[in-house]
């Protein structure tokens, strides 16, 4: 549905009449450290991010719009339609943010703008969207004249911990039809792949062979291509490293070197940090180095055989899990990707990790088994593991149609959807769409120093979120 002309002016007069109450709403909340904490009474992800669940209350009805706690985890607000059924839109935002970090120019929690950009933590991830998604709502109910169907936003306090908080507020309520979560990319998300991280383990008795590998540190973090690694080798002679350096090097496209340590030489790999779900944007540190490690004349020991049986379950540069049997892929999805992230060898054994992002394929496999027997085969233990399934909705939906309408009125830009390899707030809720705020082509700094949104995407974002109200609830 296209928007009028004269709604389109309705929505800008409403939001120039209260342009300066949302900012200082934003720097209010923007001023709140609601960086998870110590569970607390009525507080069970800190108390920081219940003093930012607390203040979005205030916020909600300031506009008017009376919210209901839920479970110390969650609010949620409605506007009701005069069908007087539930809510057919849901807007879904969160309040906590991750912590400061360093780099900053200026205090991160406080709200600072300059050259038409508003920097603090949580500006686009995700304070500026939820202040934004709040005034949206408060527009759409005064301009309507009354909806015809119900809308709600649900504003949560523990996105960051992995939505634990959405998870909750499901098992007790049903989502509405629709639902928009303004905290991920423009022009849409419909798409999202699924993820199986897997953990394994090989333990052993200390051994005493004259070459081997004593020590190795790979990645630490699942969802992370590891940088960094390094193994320290006894037996062996720096001259034969050396060599092997050089040419891995150039084979891996890692930067390896050797040098002298303790009774043995030490090998260090640098390579190039990504998110494990853009395996292919880095350079993996410790997929680099195991093969160099294969190719040394260490001894014929347990270390020797399981770092020779890492080299071939995760070649290097291989990303789809075929030397699993796992690779699979489809025309919605696309392919798996699969990051071995994490990695550590000493005297007692080994323990590891990796991280996959699974296709609508992969879905019907019974991943955690076969990966069960590739490992088991090789002489390792599978271990924990955990396993989402793909979120999908289709581009003929009404609200990706509508969202897109919106999208291209508001900006002149050809509305597109996307599919990502990571997840979003609504990838368990059916009918979920991910809409903004990052613009295409911008790094607006996401969990590190000077996160920021511009003061346009920001009003943009709200005057957008205003019309799909409208627009889904009429």
């Amino acid at each position: 549905m296209k928007t009028s002309d004269e709604r389109r002016r309705k929505i800008d007069d409403w939001f120039s009449a209260r342009r300066e109450a949302l900012l200082g709403d934003l720097s209010r909340l923007i001023a709140v450290r609601s960086v998870a904490g110590a569970p607390a009474p009525g507080a069970p992800y800190g108390v920081g991010a219940r003093a930012a669940l607390d203040l979005s209350s205030e916020i909600l009805a300031s506009l008017s719009l009376k919210s209901a706690l839920f479970e110390d985890c969650m609010i949620y607000a409605d506007v009701q339609g005069s069908d007087g059924t539930e809510p057919i839109l849901g807007l879904l935002v969160h309040s906590d943010t991750v912590t400061a970090g360093e780099g900053w120019q200026s205090d991160p929690f406080a709200m600072n703008i300059r050259d038409g950009r508003i920097f603090g933590r949580g500006a686009m991830d995700n304070k500026g969207p939820a202040v934004a998604a709040m005034y949206a709502l408060a527009c759409a109910r005064d301009i309507s004249g009354g909806l015809s169907r119900g809308a709600r936003i649900l504003v949560g306090s523990a996105e960051e911990l992995g939505c634990v908080d959405i998870a909750r507020y499901l098992e007790k309520h049903s989502p509405p039809e629709y639902t928009i979560a303004p905290d991920a990319y423009y022009p849409l998300v419909n798409v999202e792949k699924g993820r199986y991280c897997q953990h394994f383990s090989r333990l052993r008795e200390p051994e005493s062979a004259t070459a081997r590998v004593l020590e190795l540190s790979g990645g630490g973090t699942a969802n992370i291509v590891p940088s960094l690694a390094s193994a320290l080798i006894i037996g062996v002679s720096k001259a034969d490293v050396d060599a092997l350096c050089a040419e891995y090097s150039q084979k891996t496209g890692a930067k390896i070197s050797a040098a002298e340590a303790k009774s043995g030489v030490e090998v260090t790999v640098c390579g190039t940090p990504s998110h494990a779900s853009r395996p292919e944007d880095g350079v993996n540190a410790q997929t680099a180095l195991l093969p160099l490690l294969s190719a040394l004349p260490l001894s014929d020991c347990d270390s020797t055989h399981a770092i020779r049986a890492l080299a071939e379950l995760f070649p290097h540069g291989q990303h789809s899990g075929a030397a699993l049997g796992i690779d699979a892929a489809d025309p919605v999805t696309g392919a798996l990707t699969l990051c071995f992230s994490v990695l550590t060898l000493d005297s007692t054994g080994l323990s590891a990790a990796f991280d996959a992002r699974t296709s609508q394929s992969s879905d019907i496999l019974e991943l955690p088994g076969i990966v069960g027997q590739k490992l088991a085969a090789h002489g390792f233990s599978a271990g924990e593991y955990t396993r989402t399934m793909c979120h999908a909705v289709p581009e003929d939906s009404p609200l990706v149609n509508s969202l897109l309408d919106i999208y291209e009125q508001y900006t002149g830009n050809p509305g597109y959807t996307l599919a990502l390899g990571g997840t979003t707030y609504v990838h368990n809720i059916p009918g979920g769409v991910a809409f903004g705020c990052e613009e295409p082509g911008v790094d607006h700094h996401i969990h590190g120093a000077d996160e920021f949104i511009g003061l346009d995407t920001l009003f943009r974002t709200a005057k957008m979120l205003a019309a799909a109200v409208l627009s889904i609830c009429g």
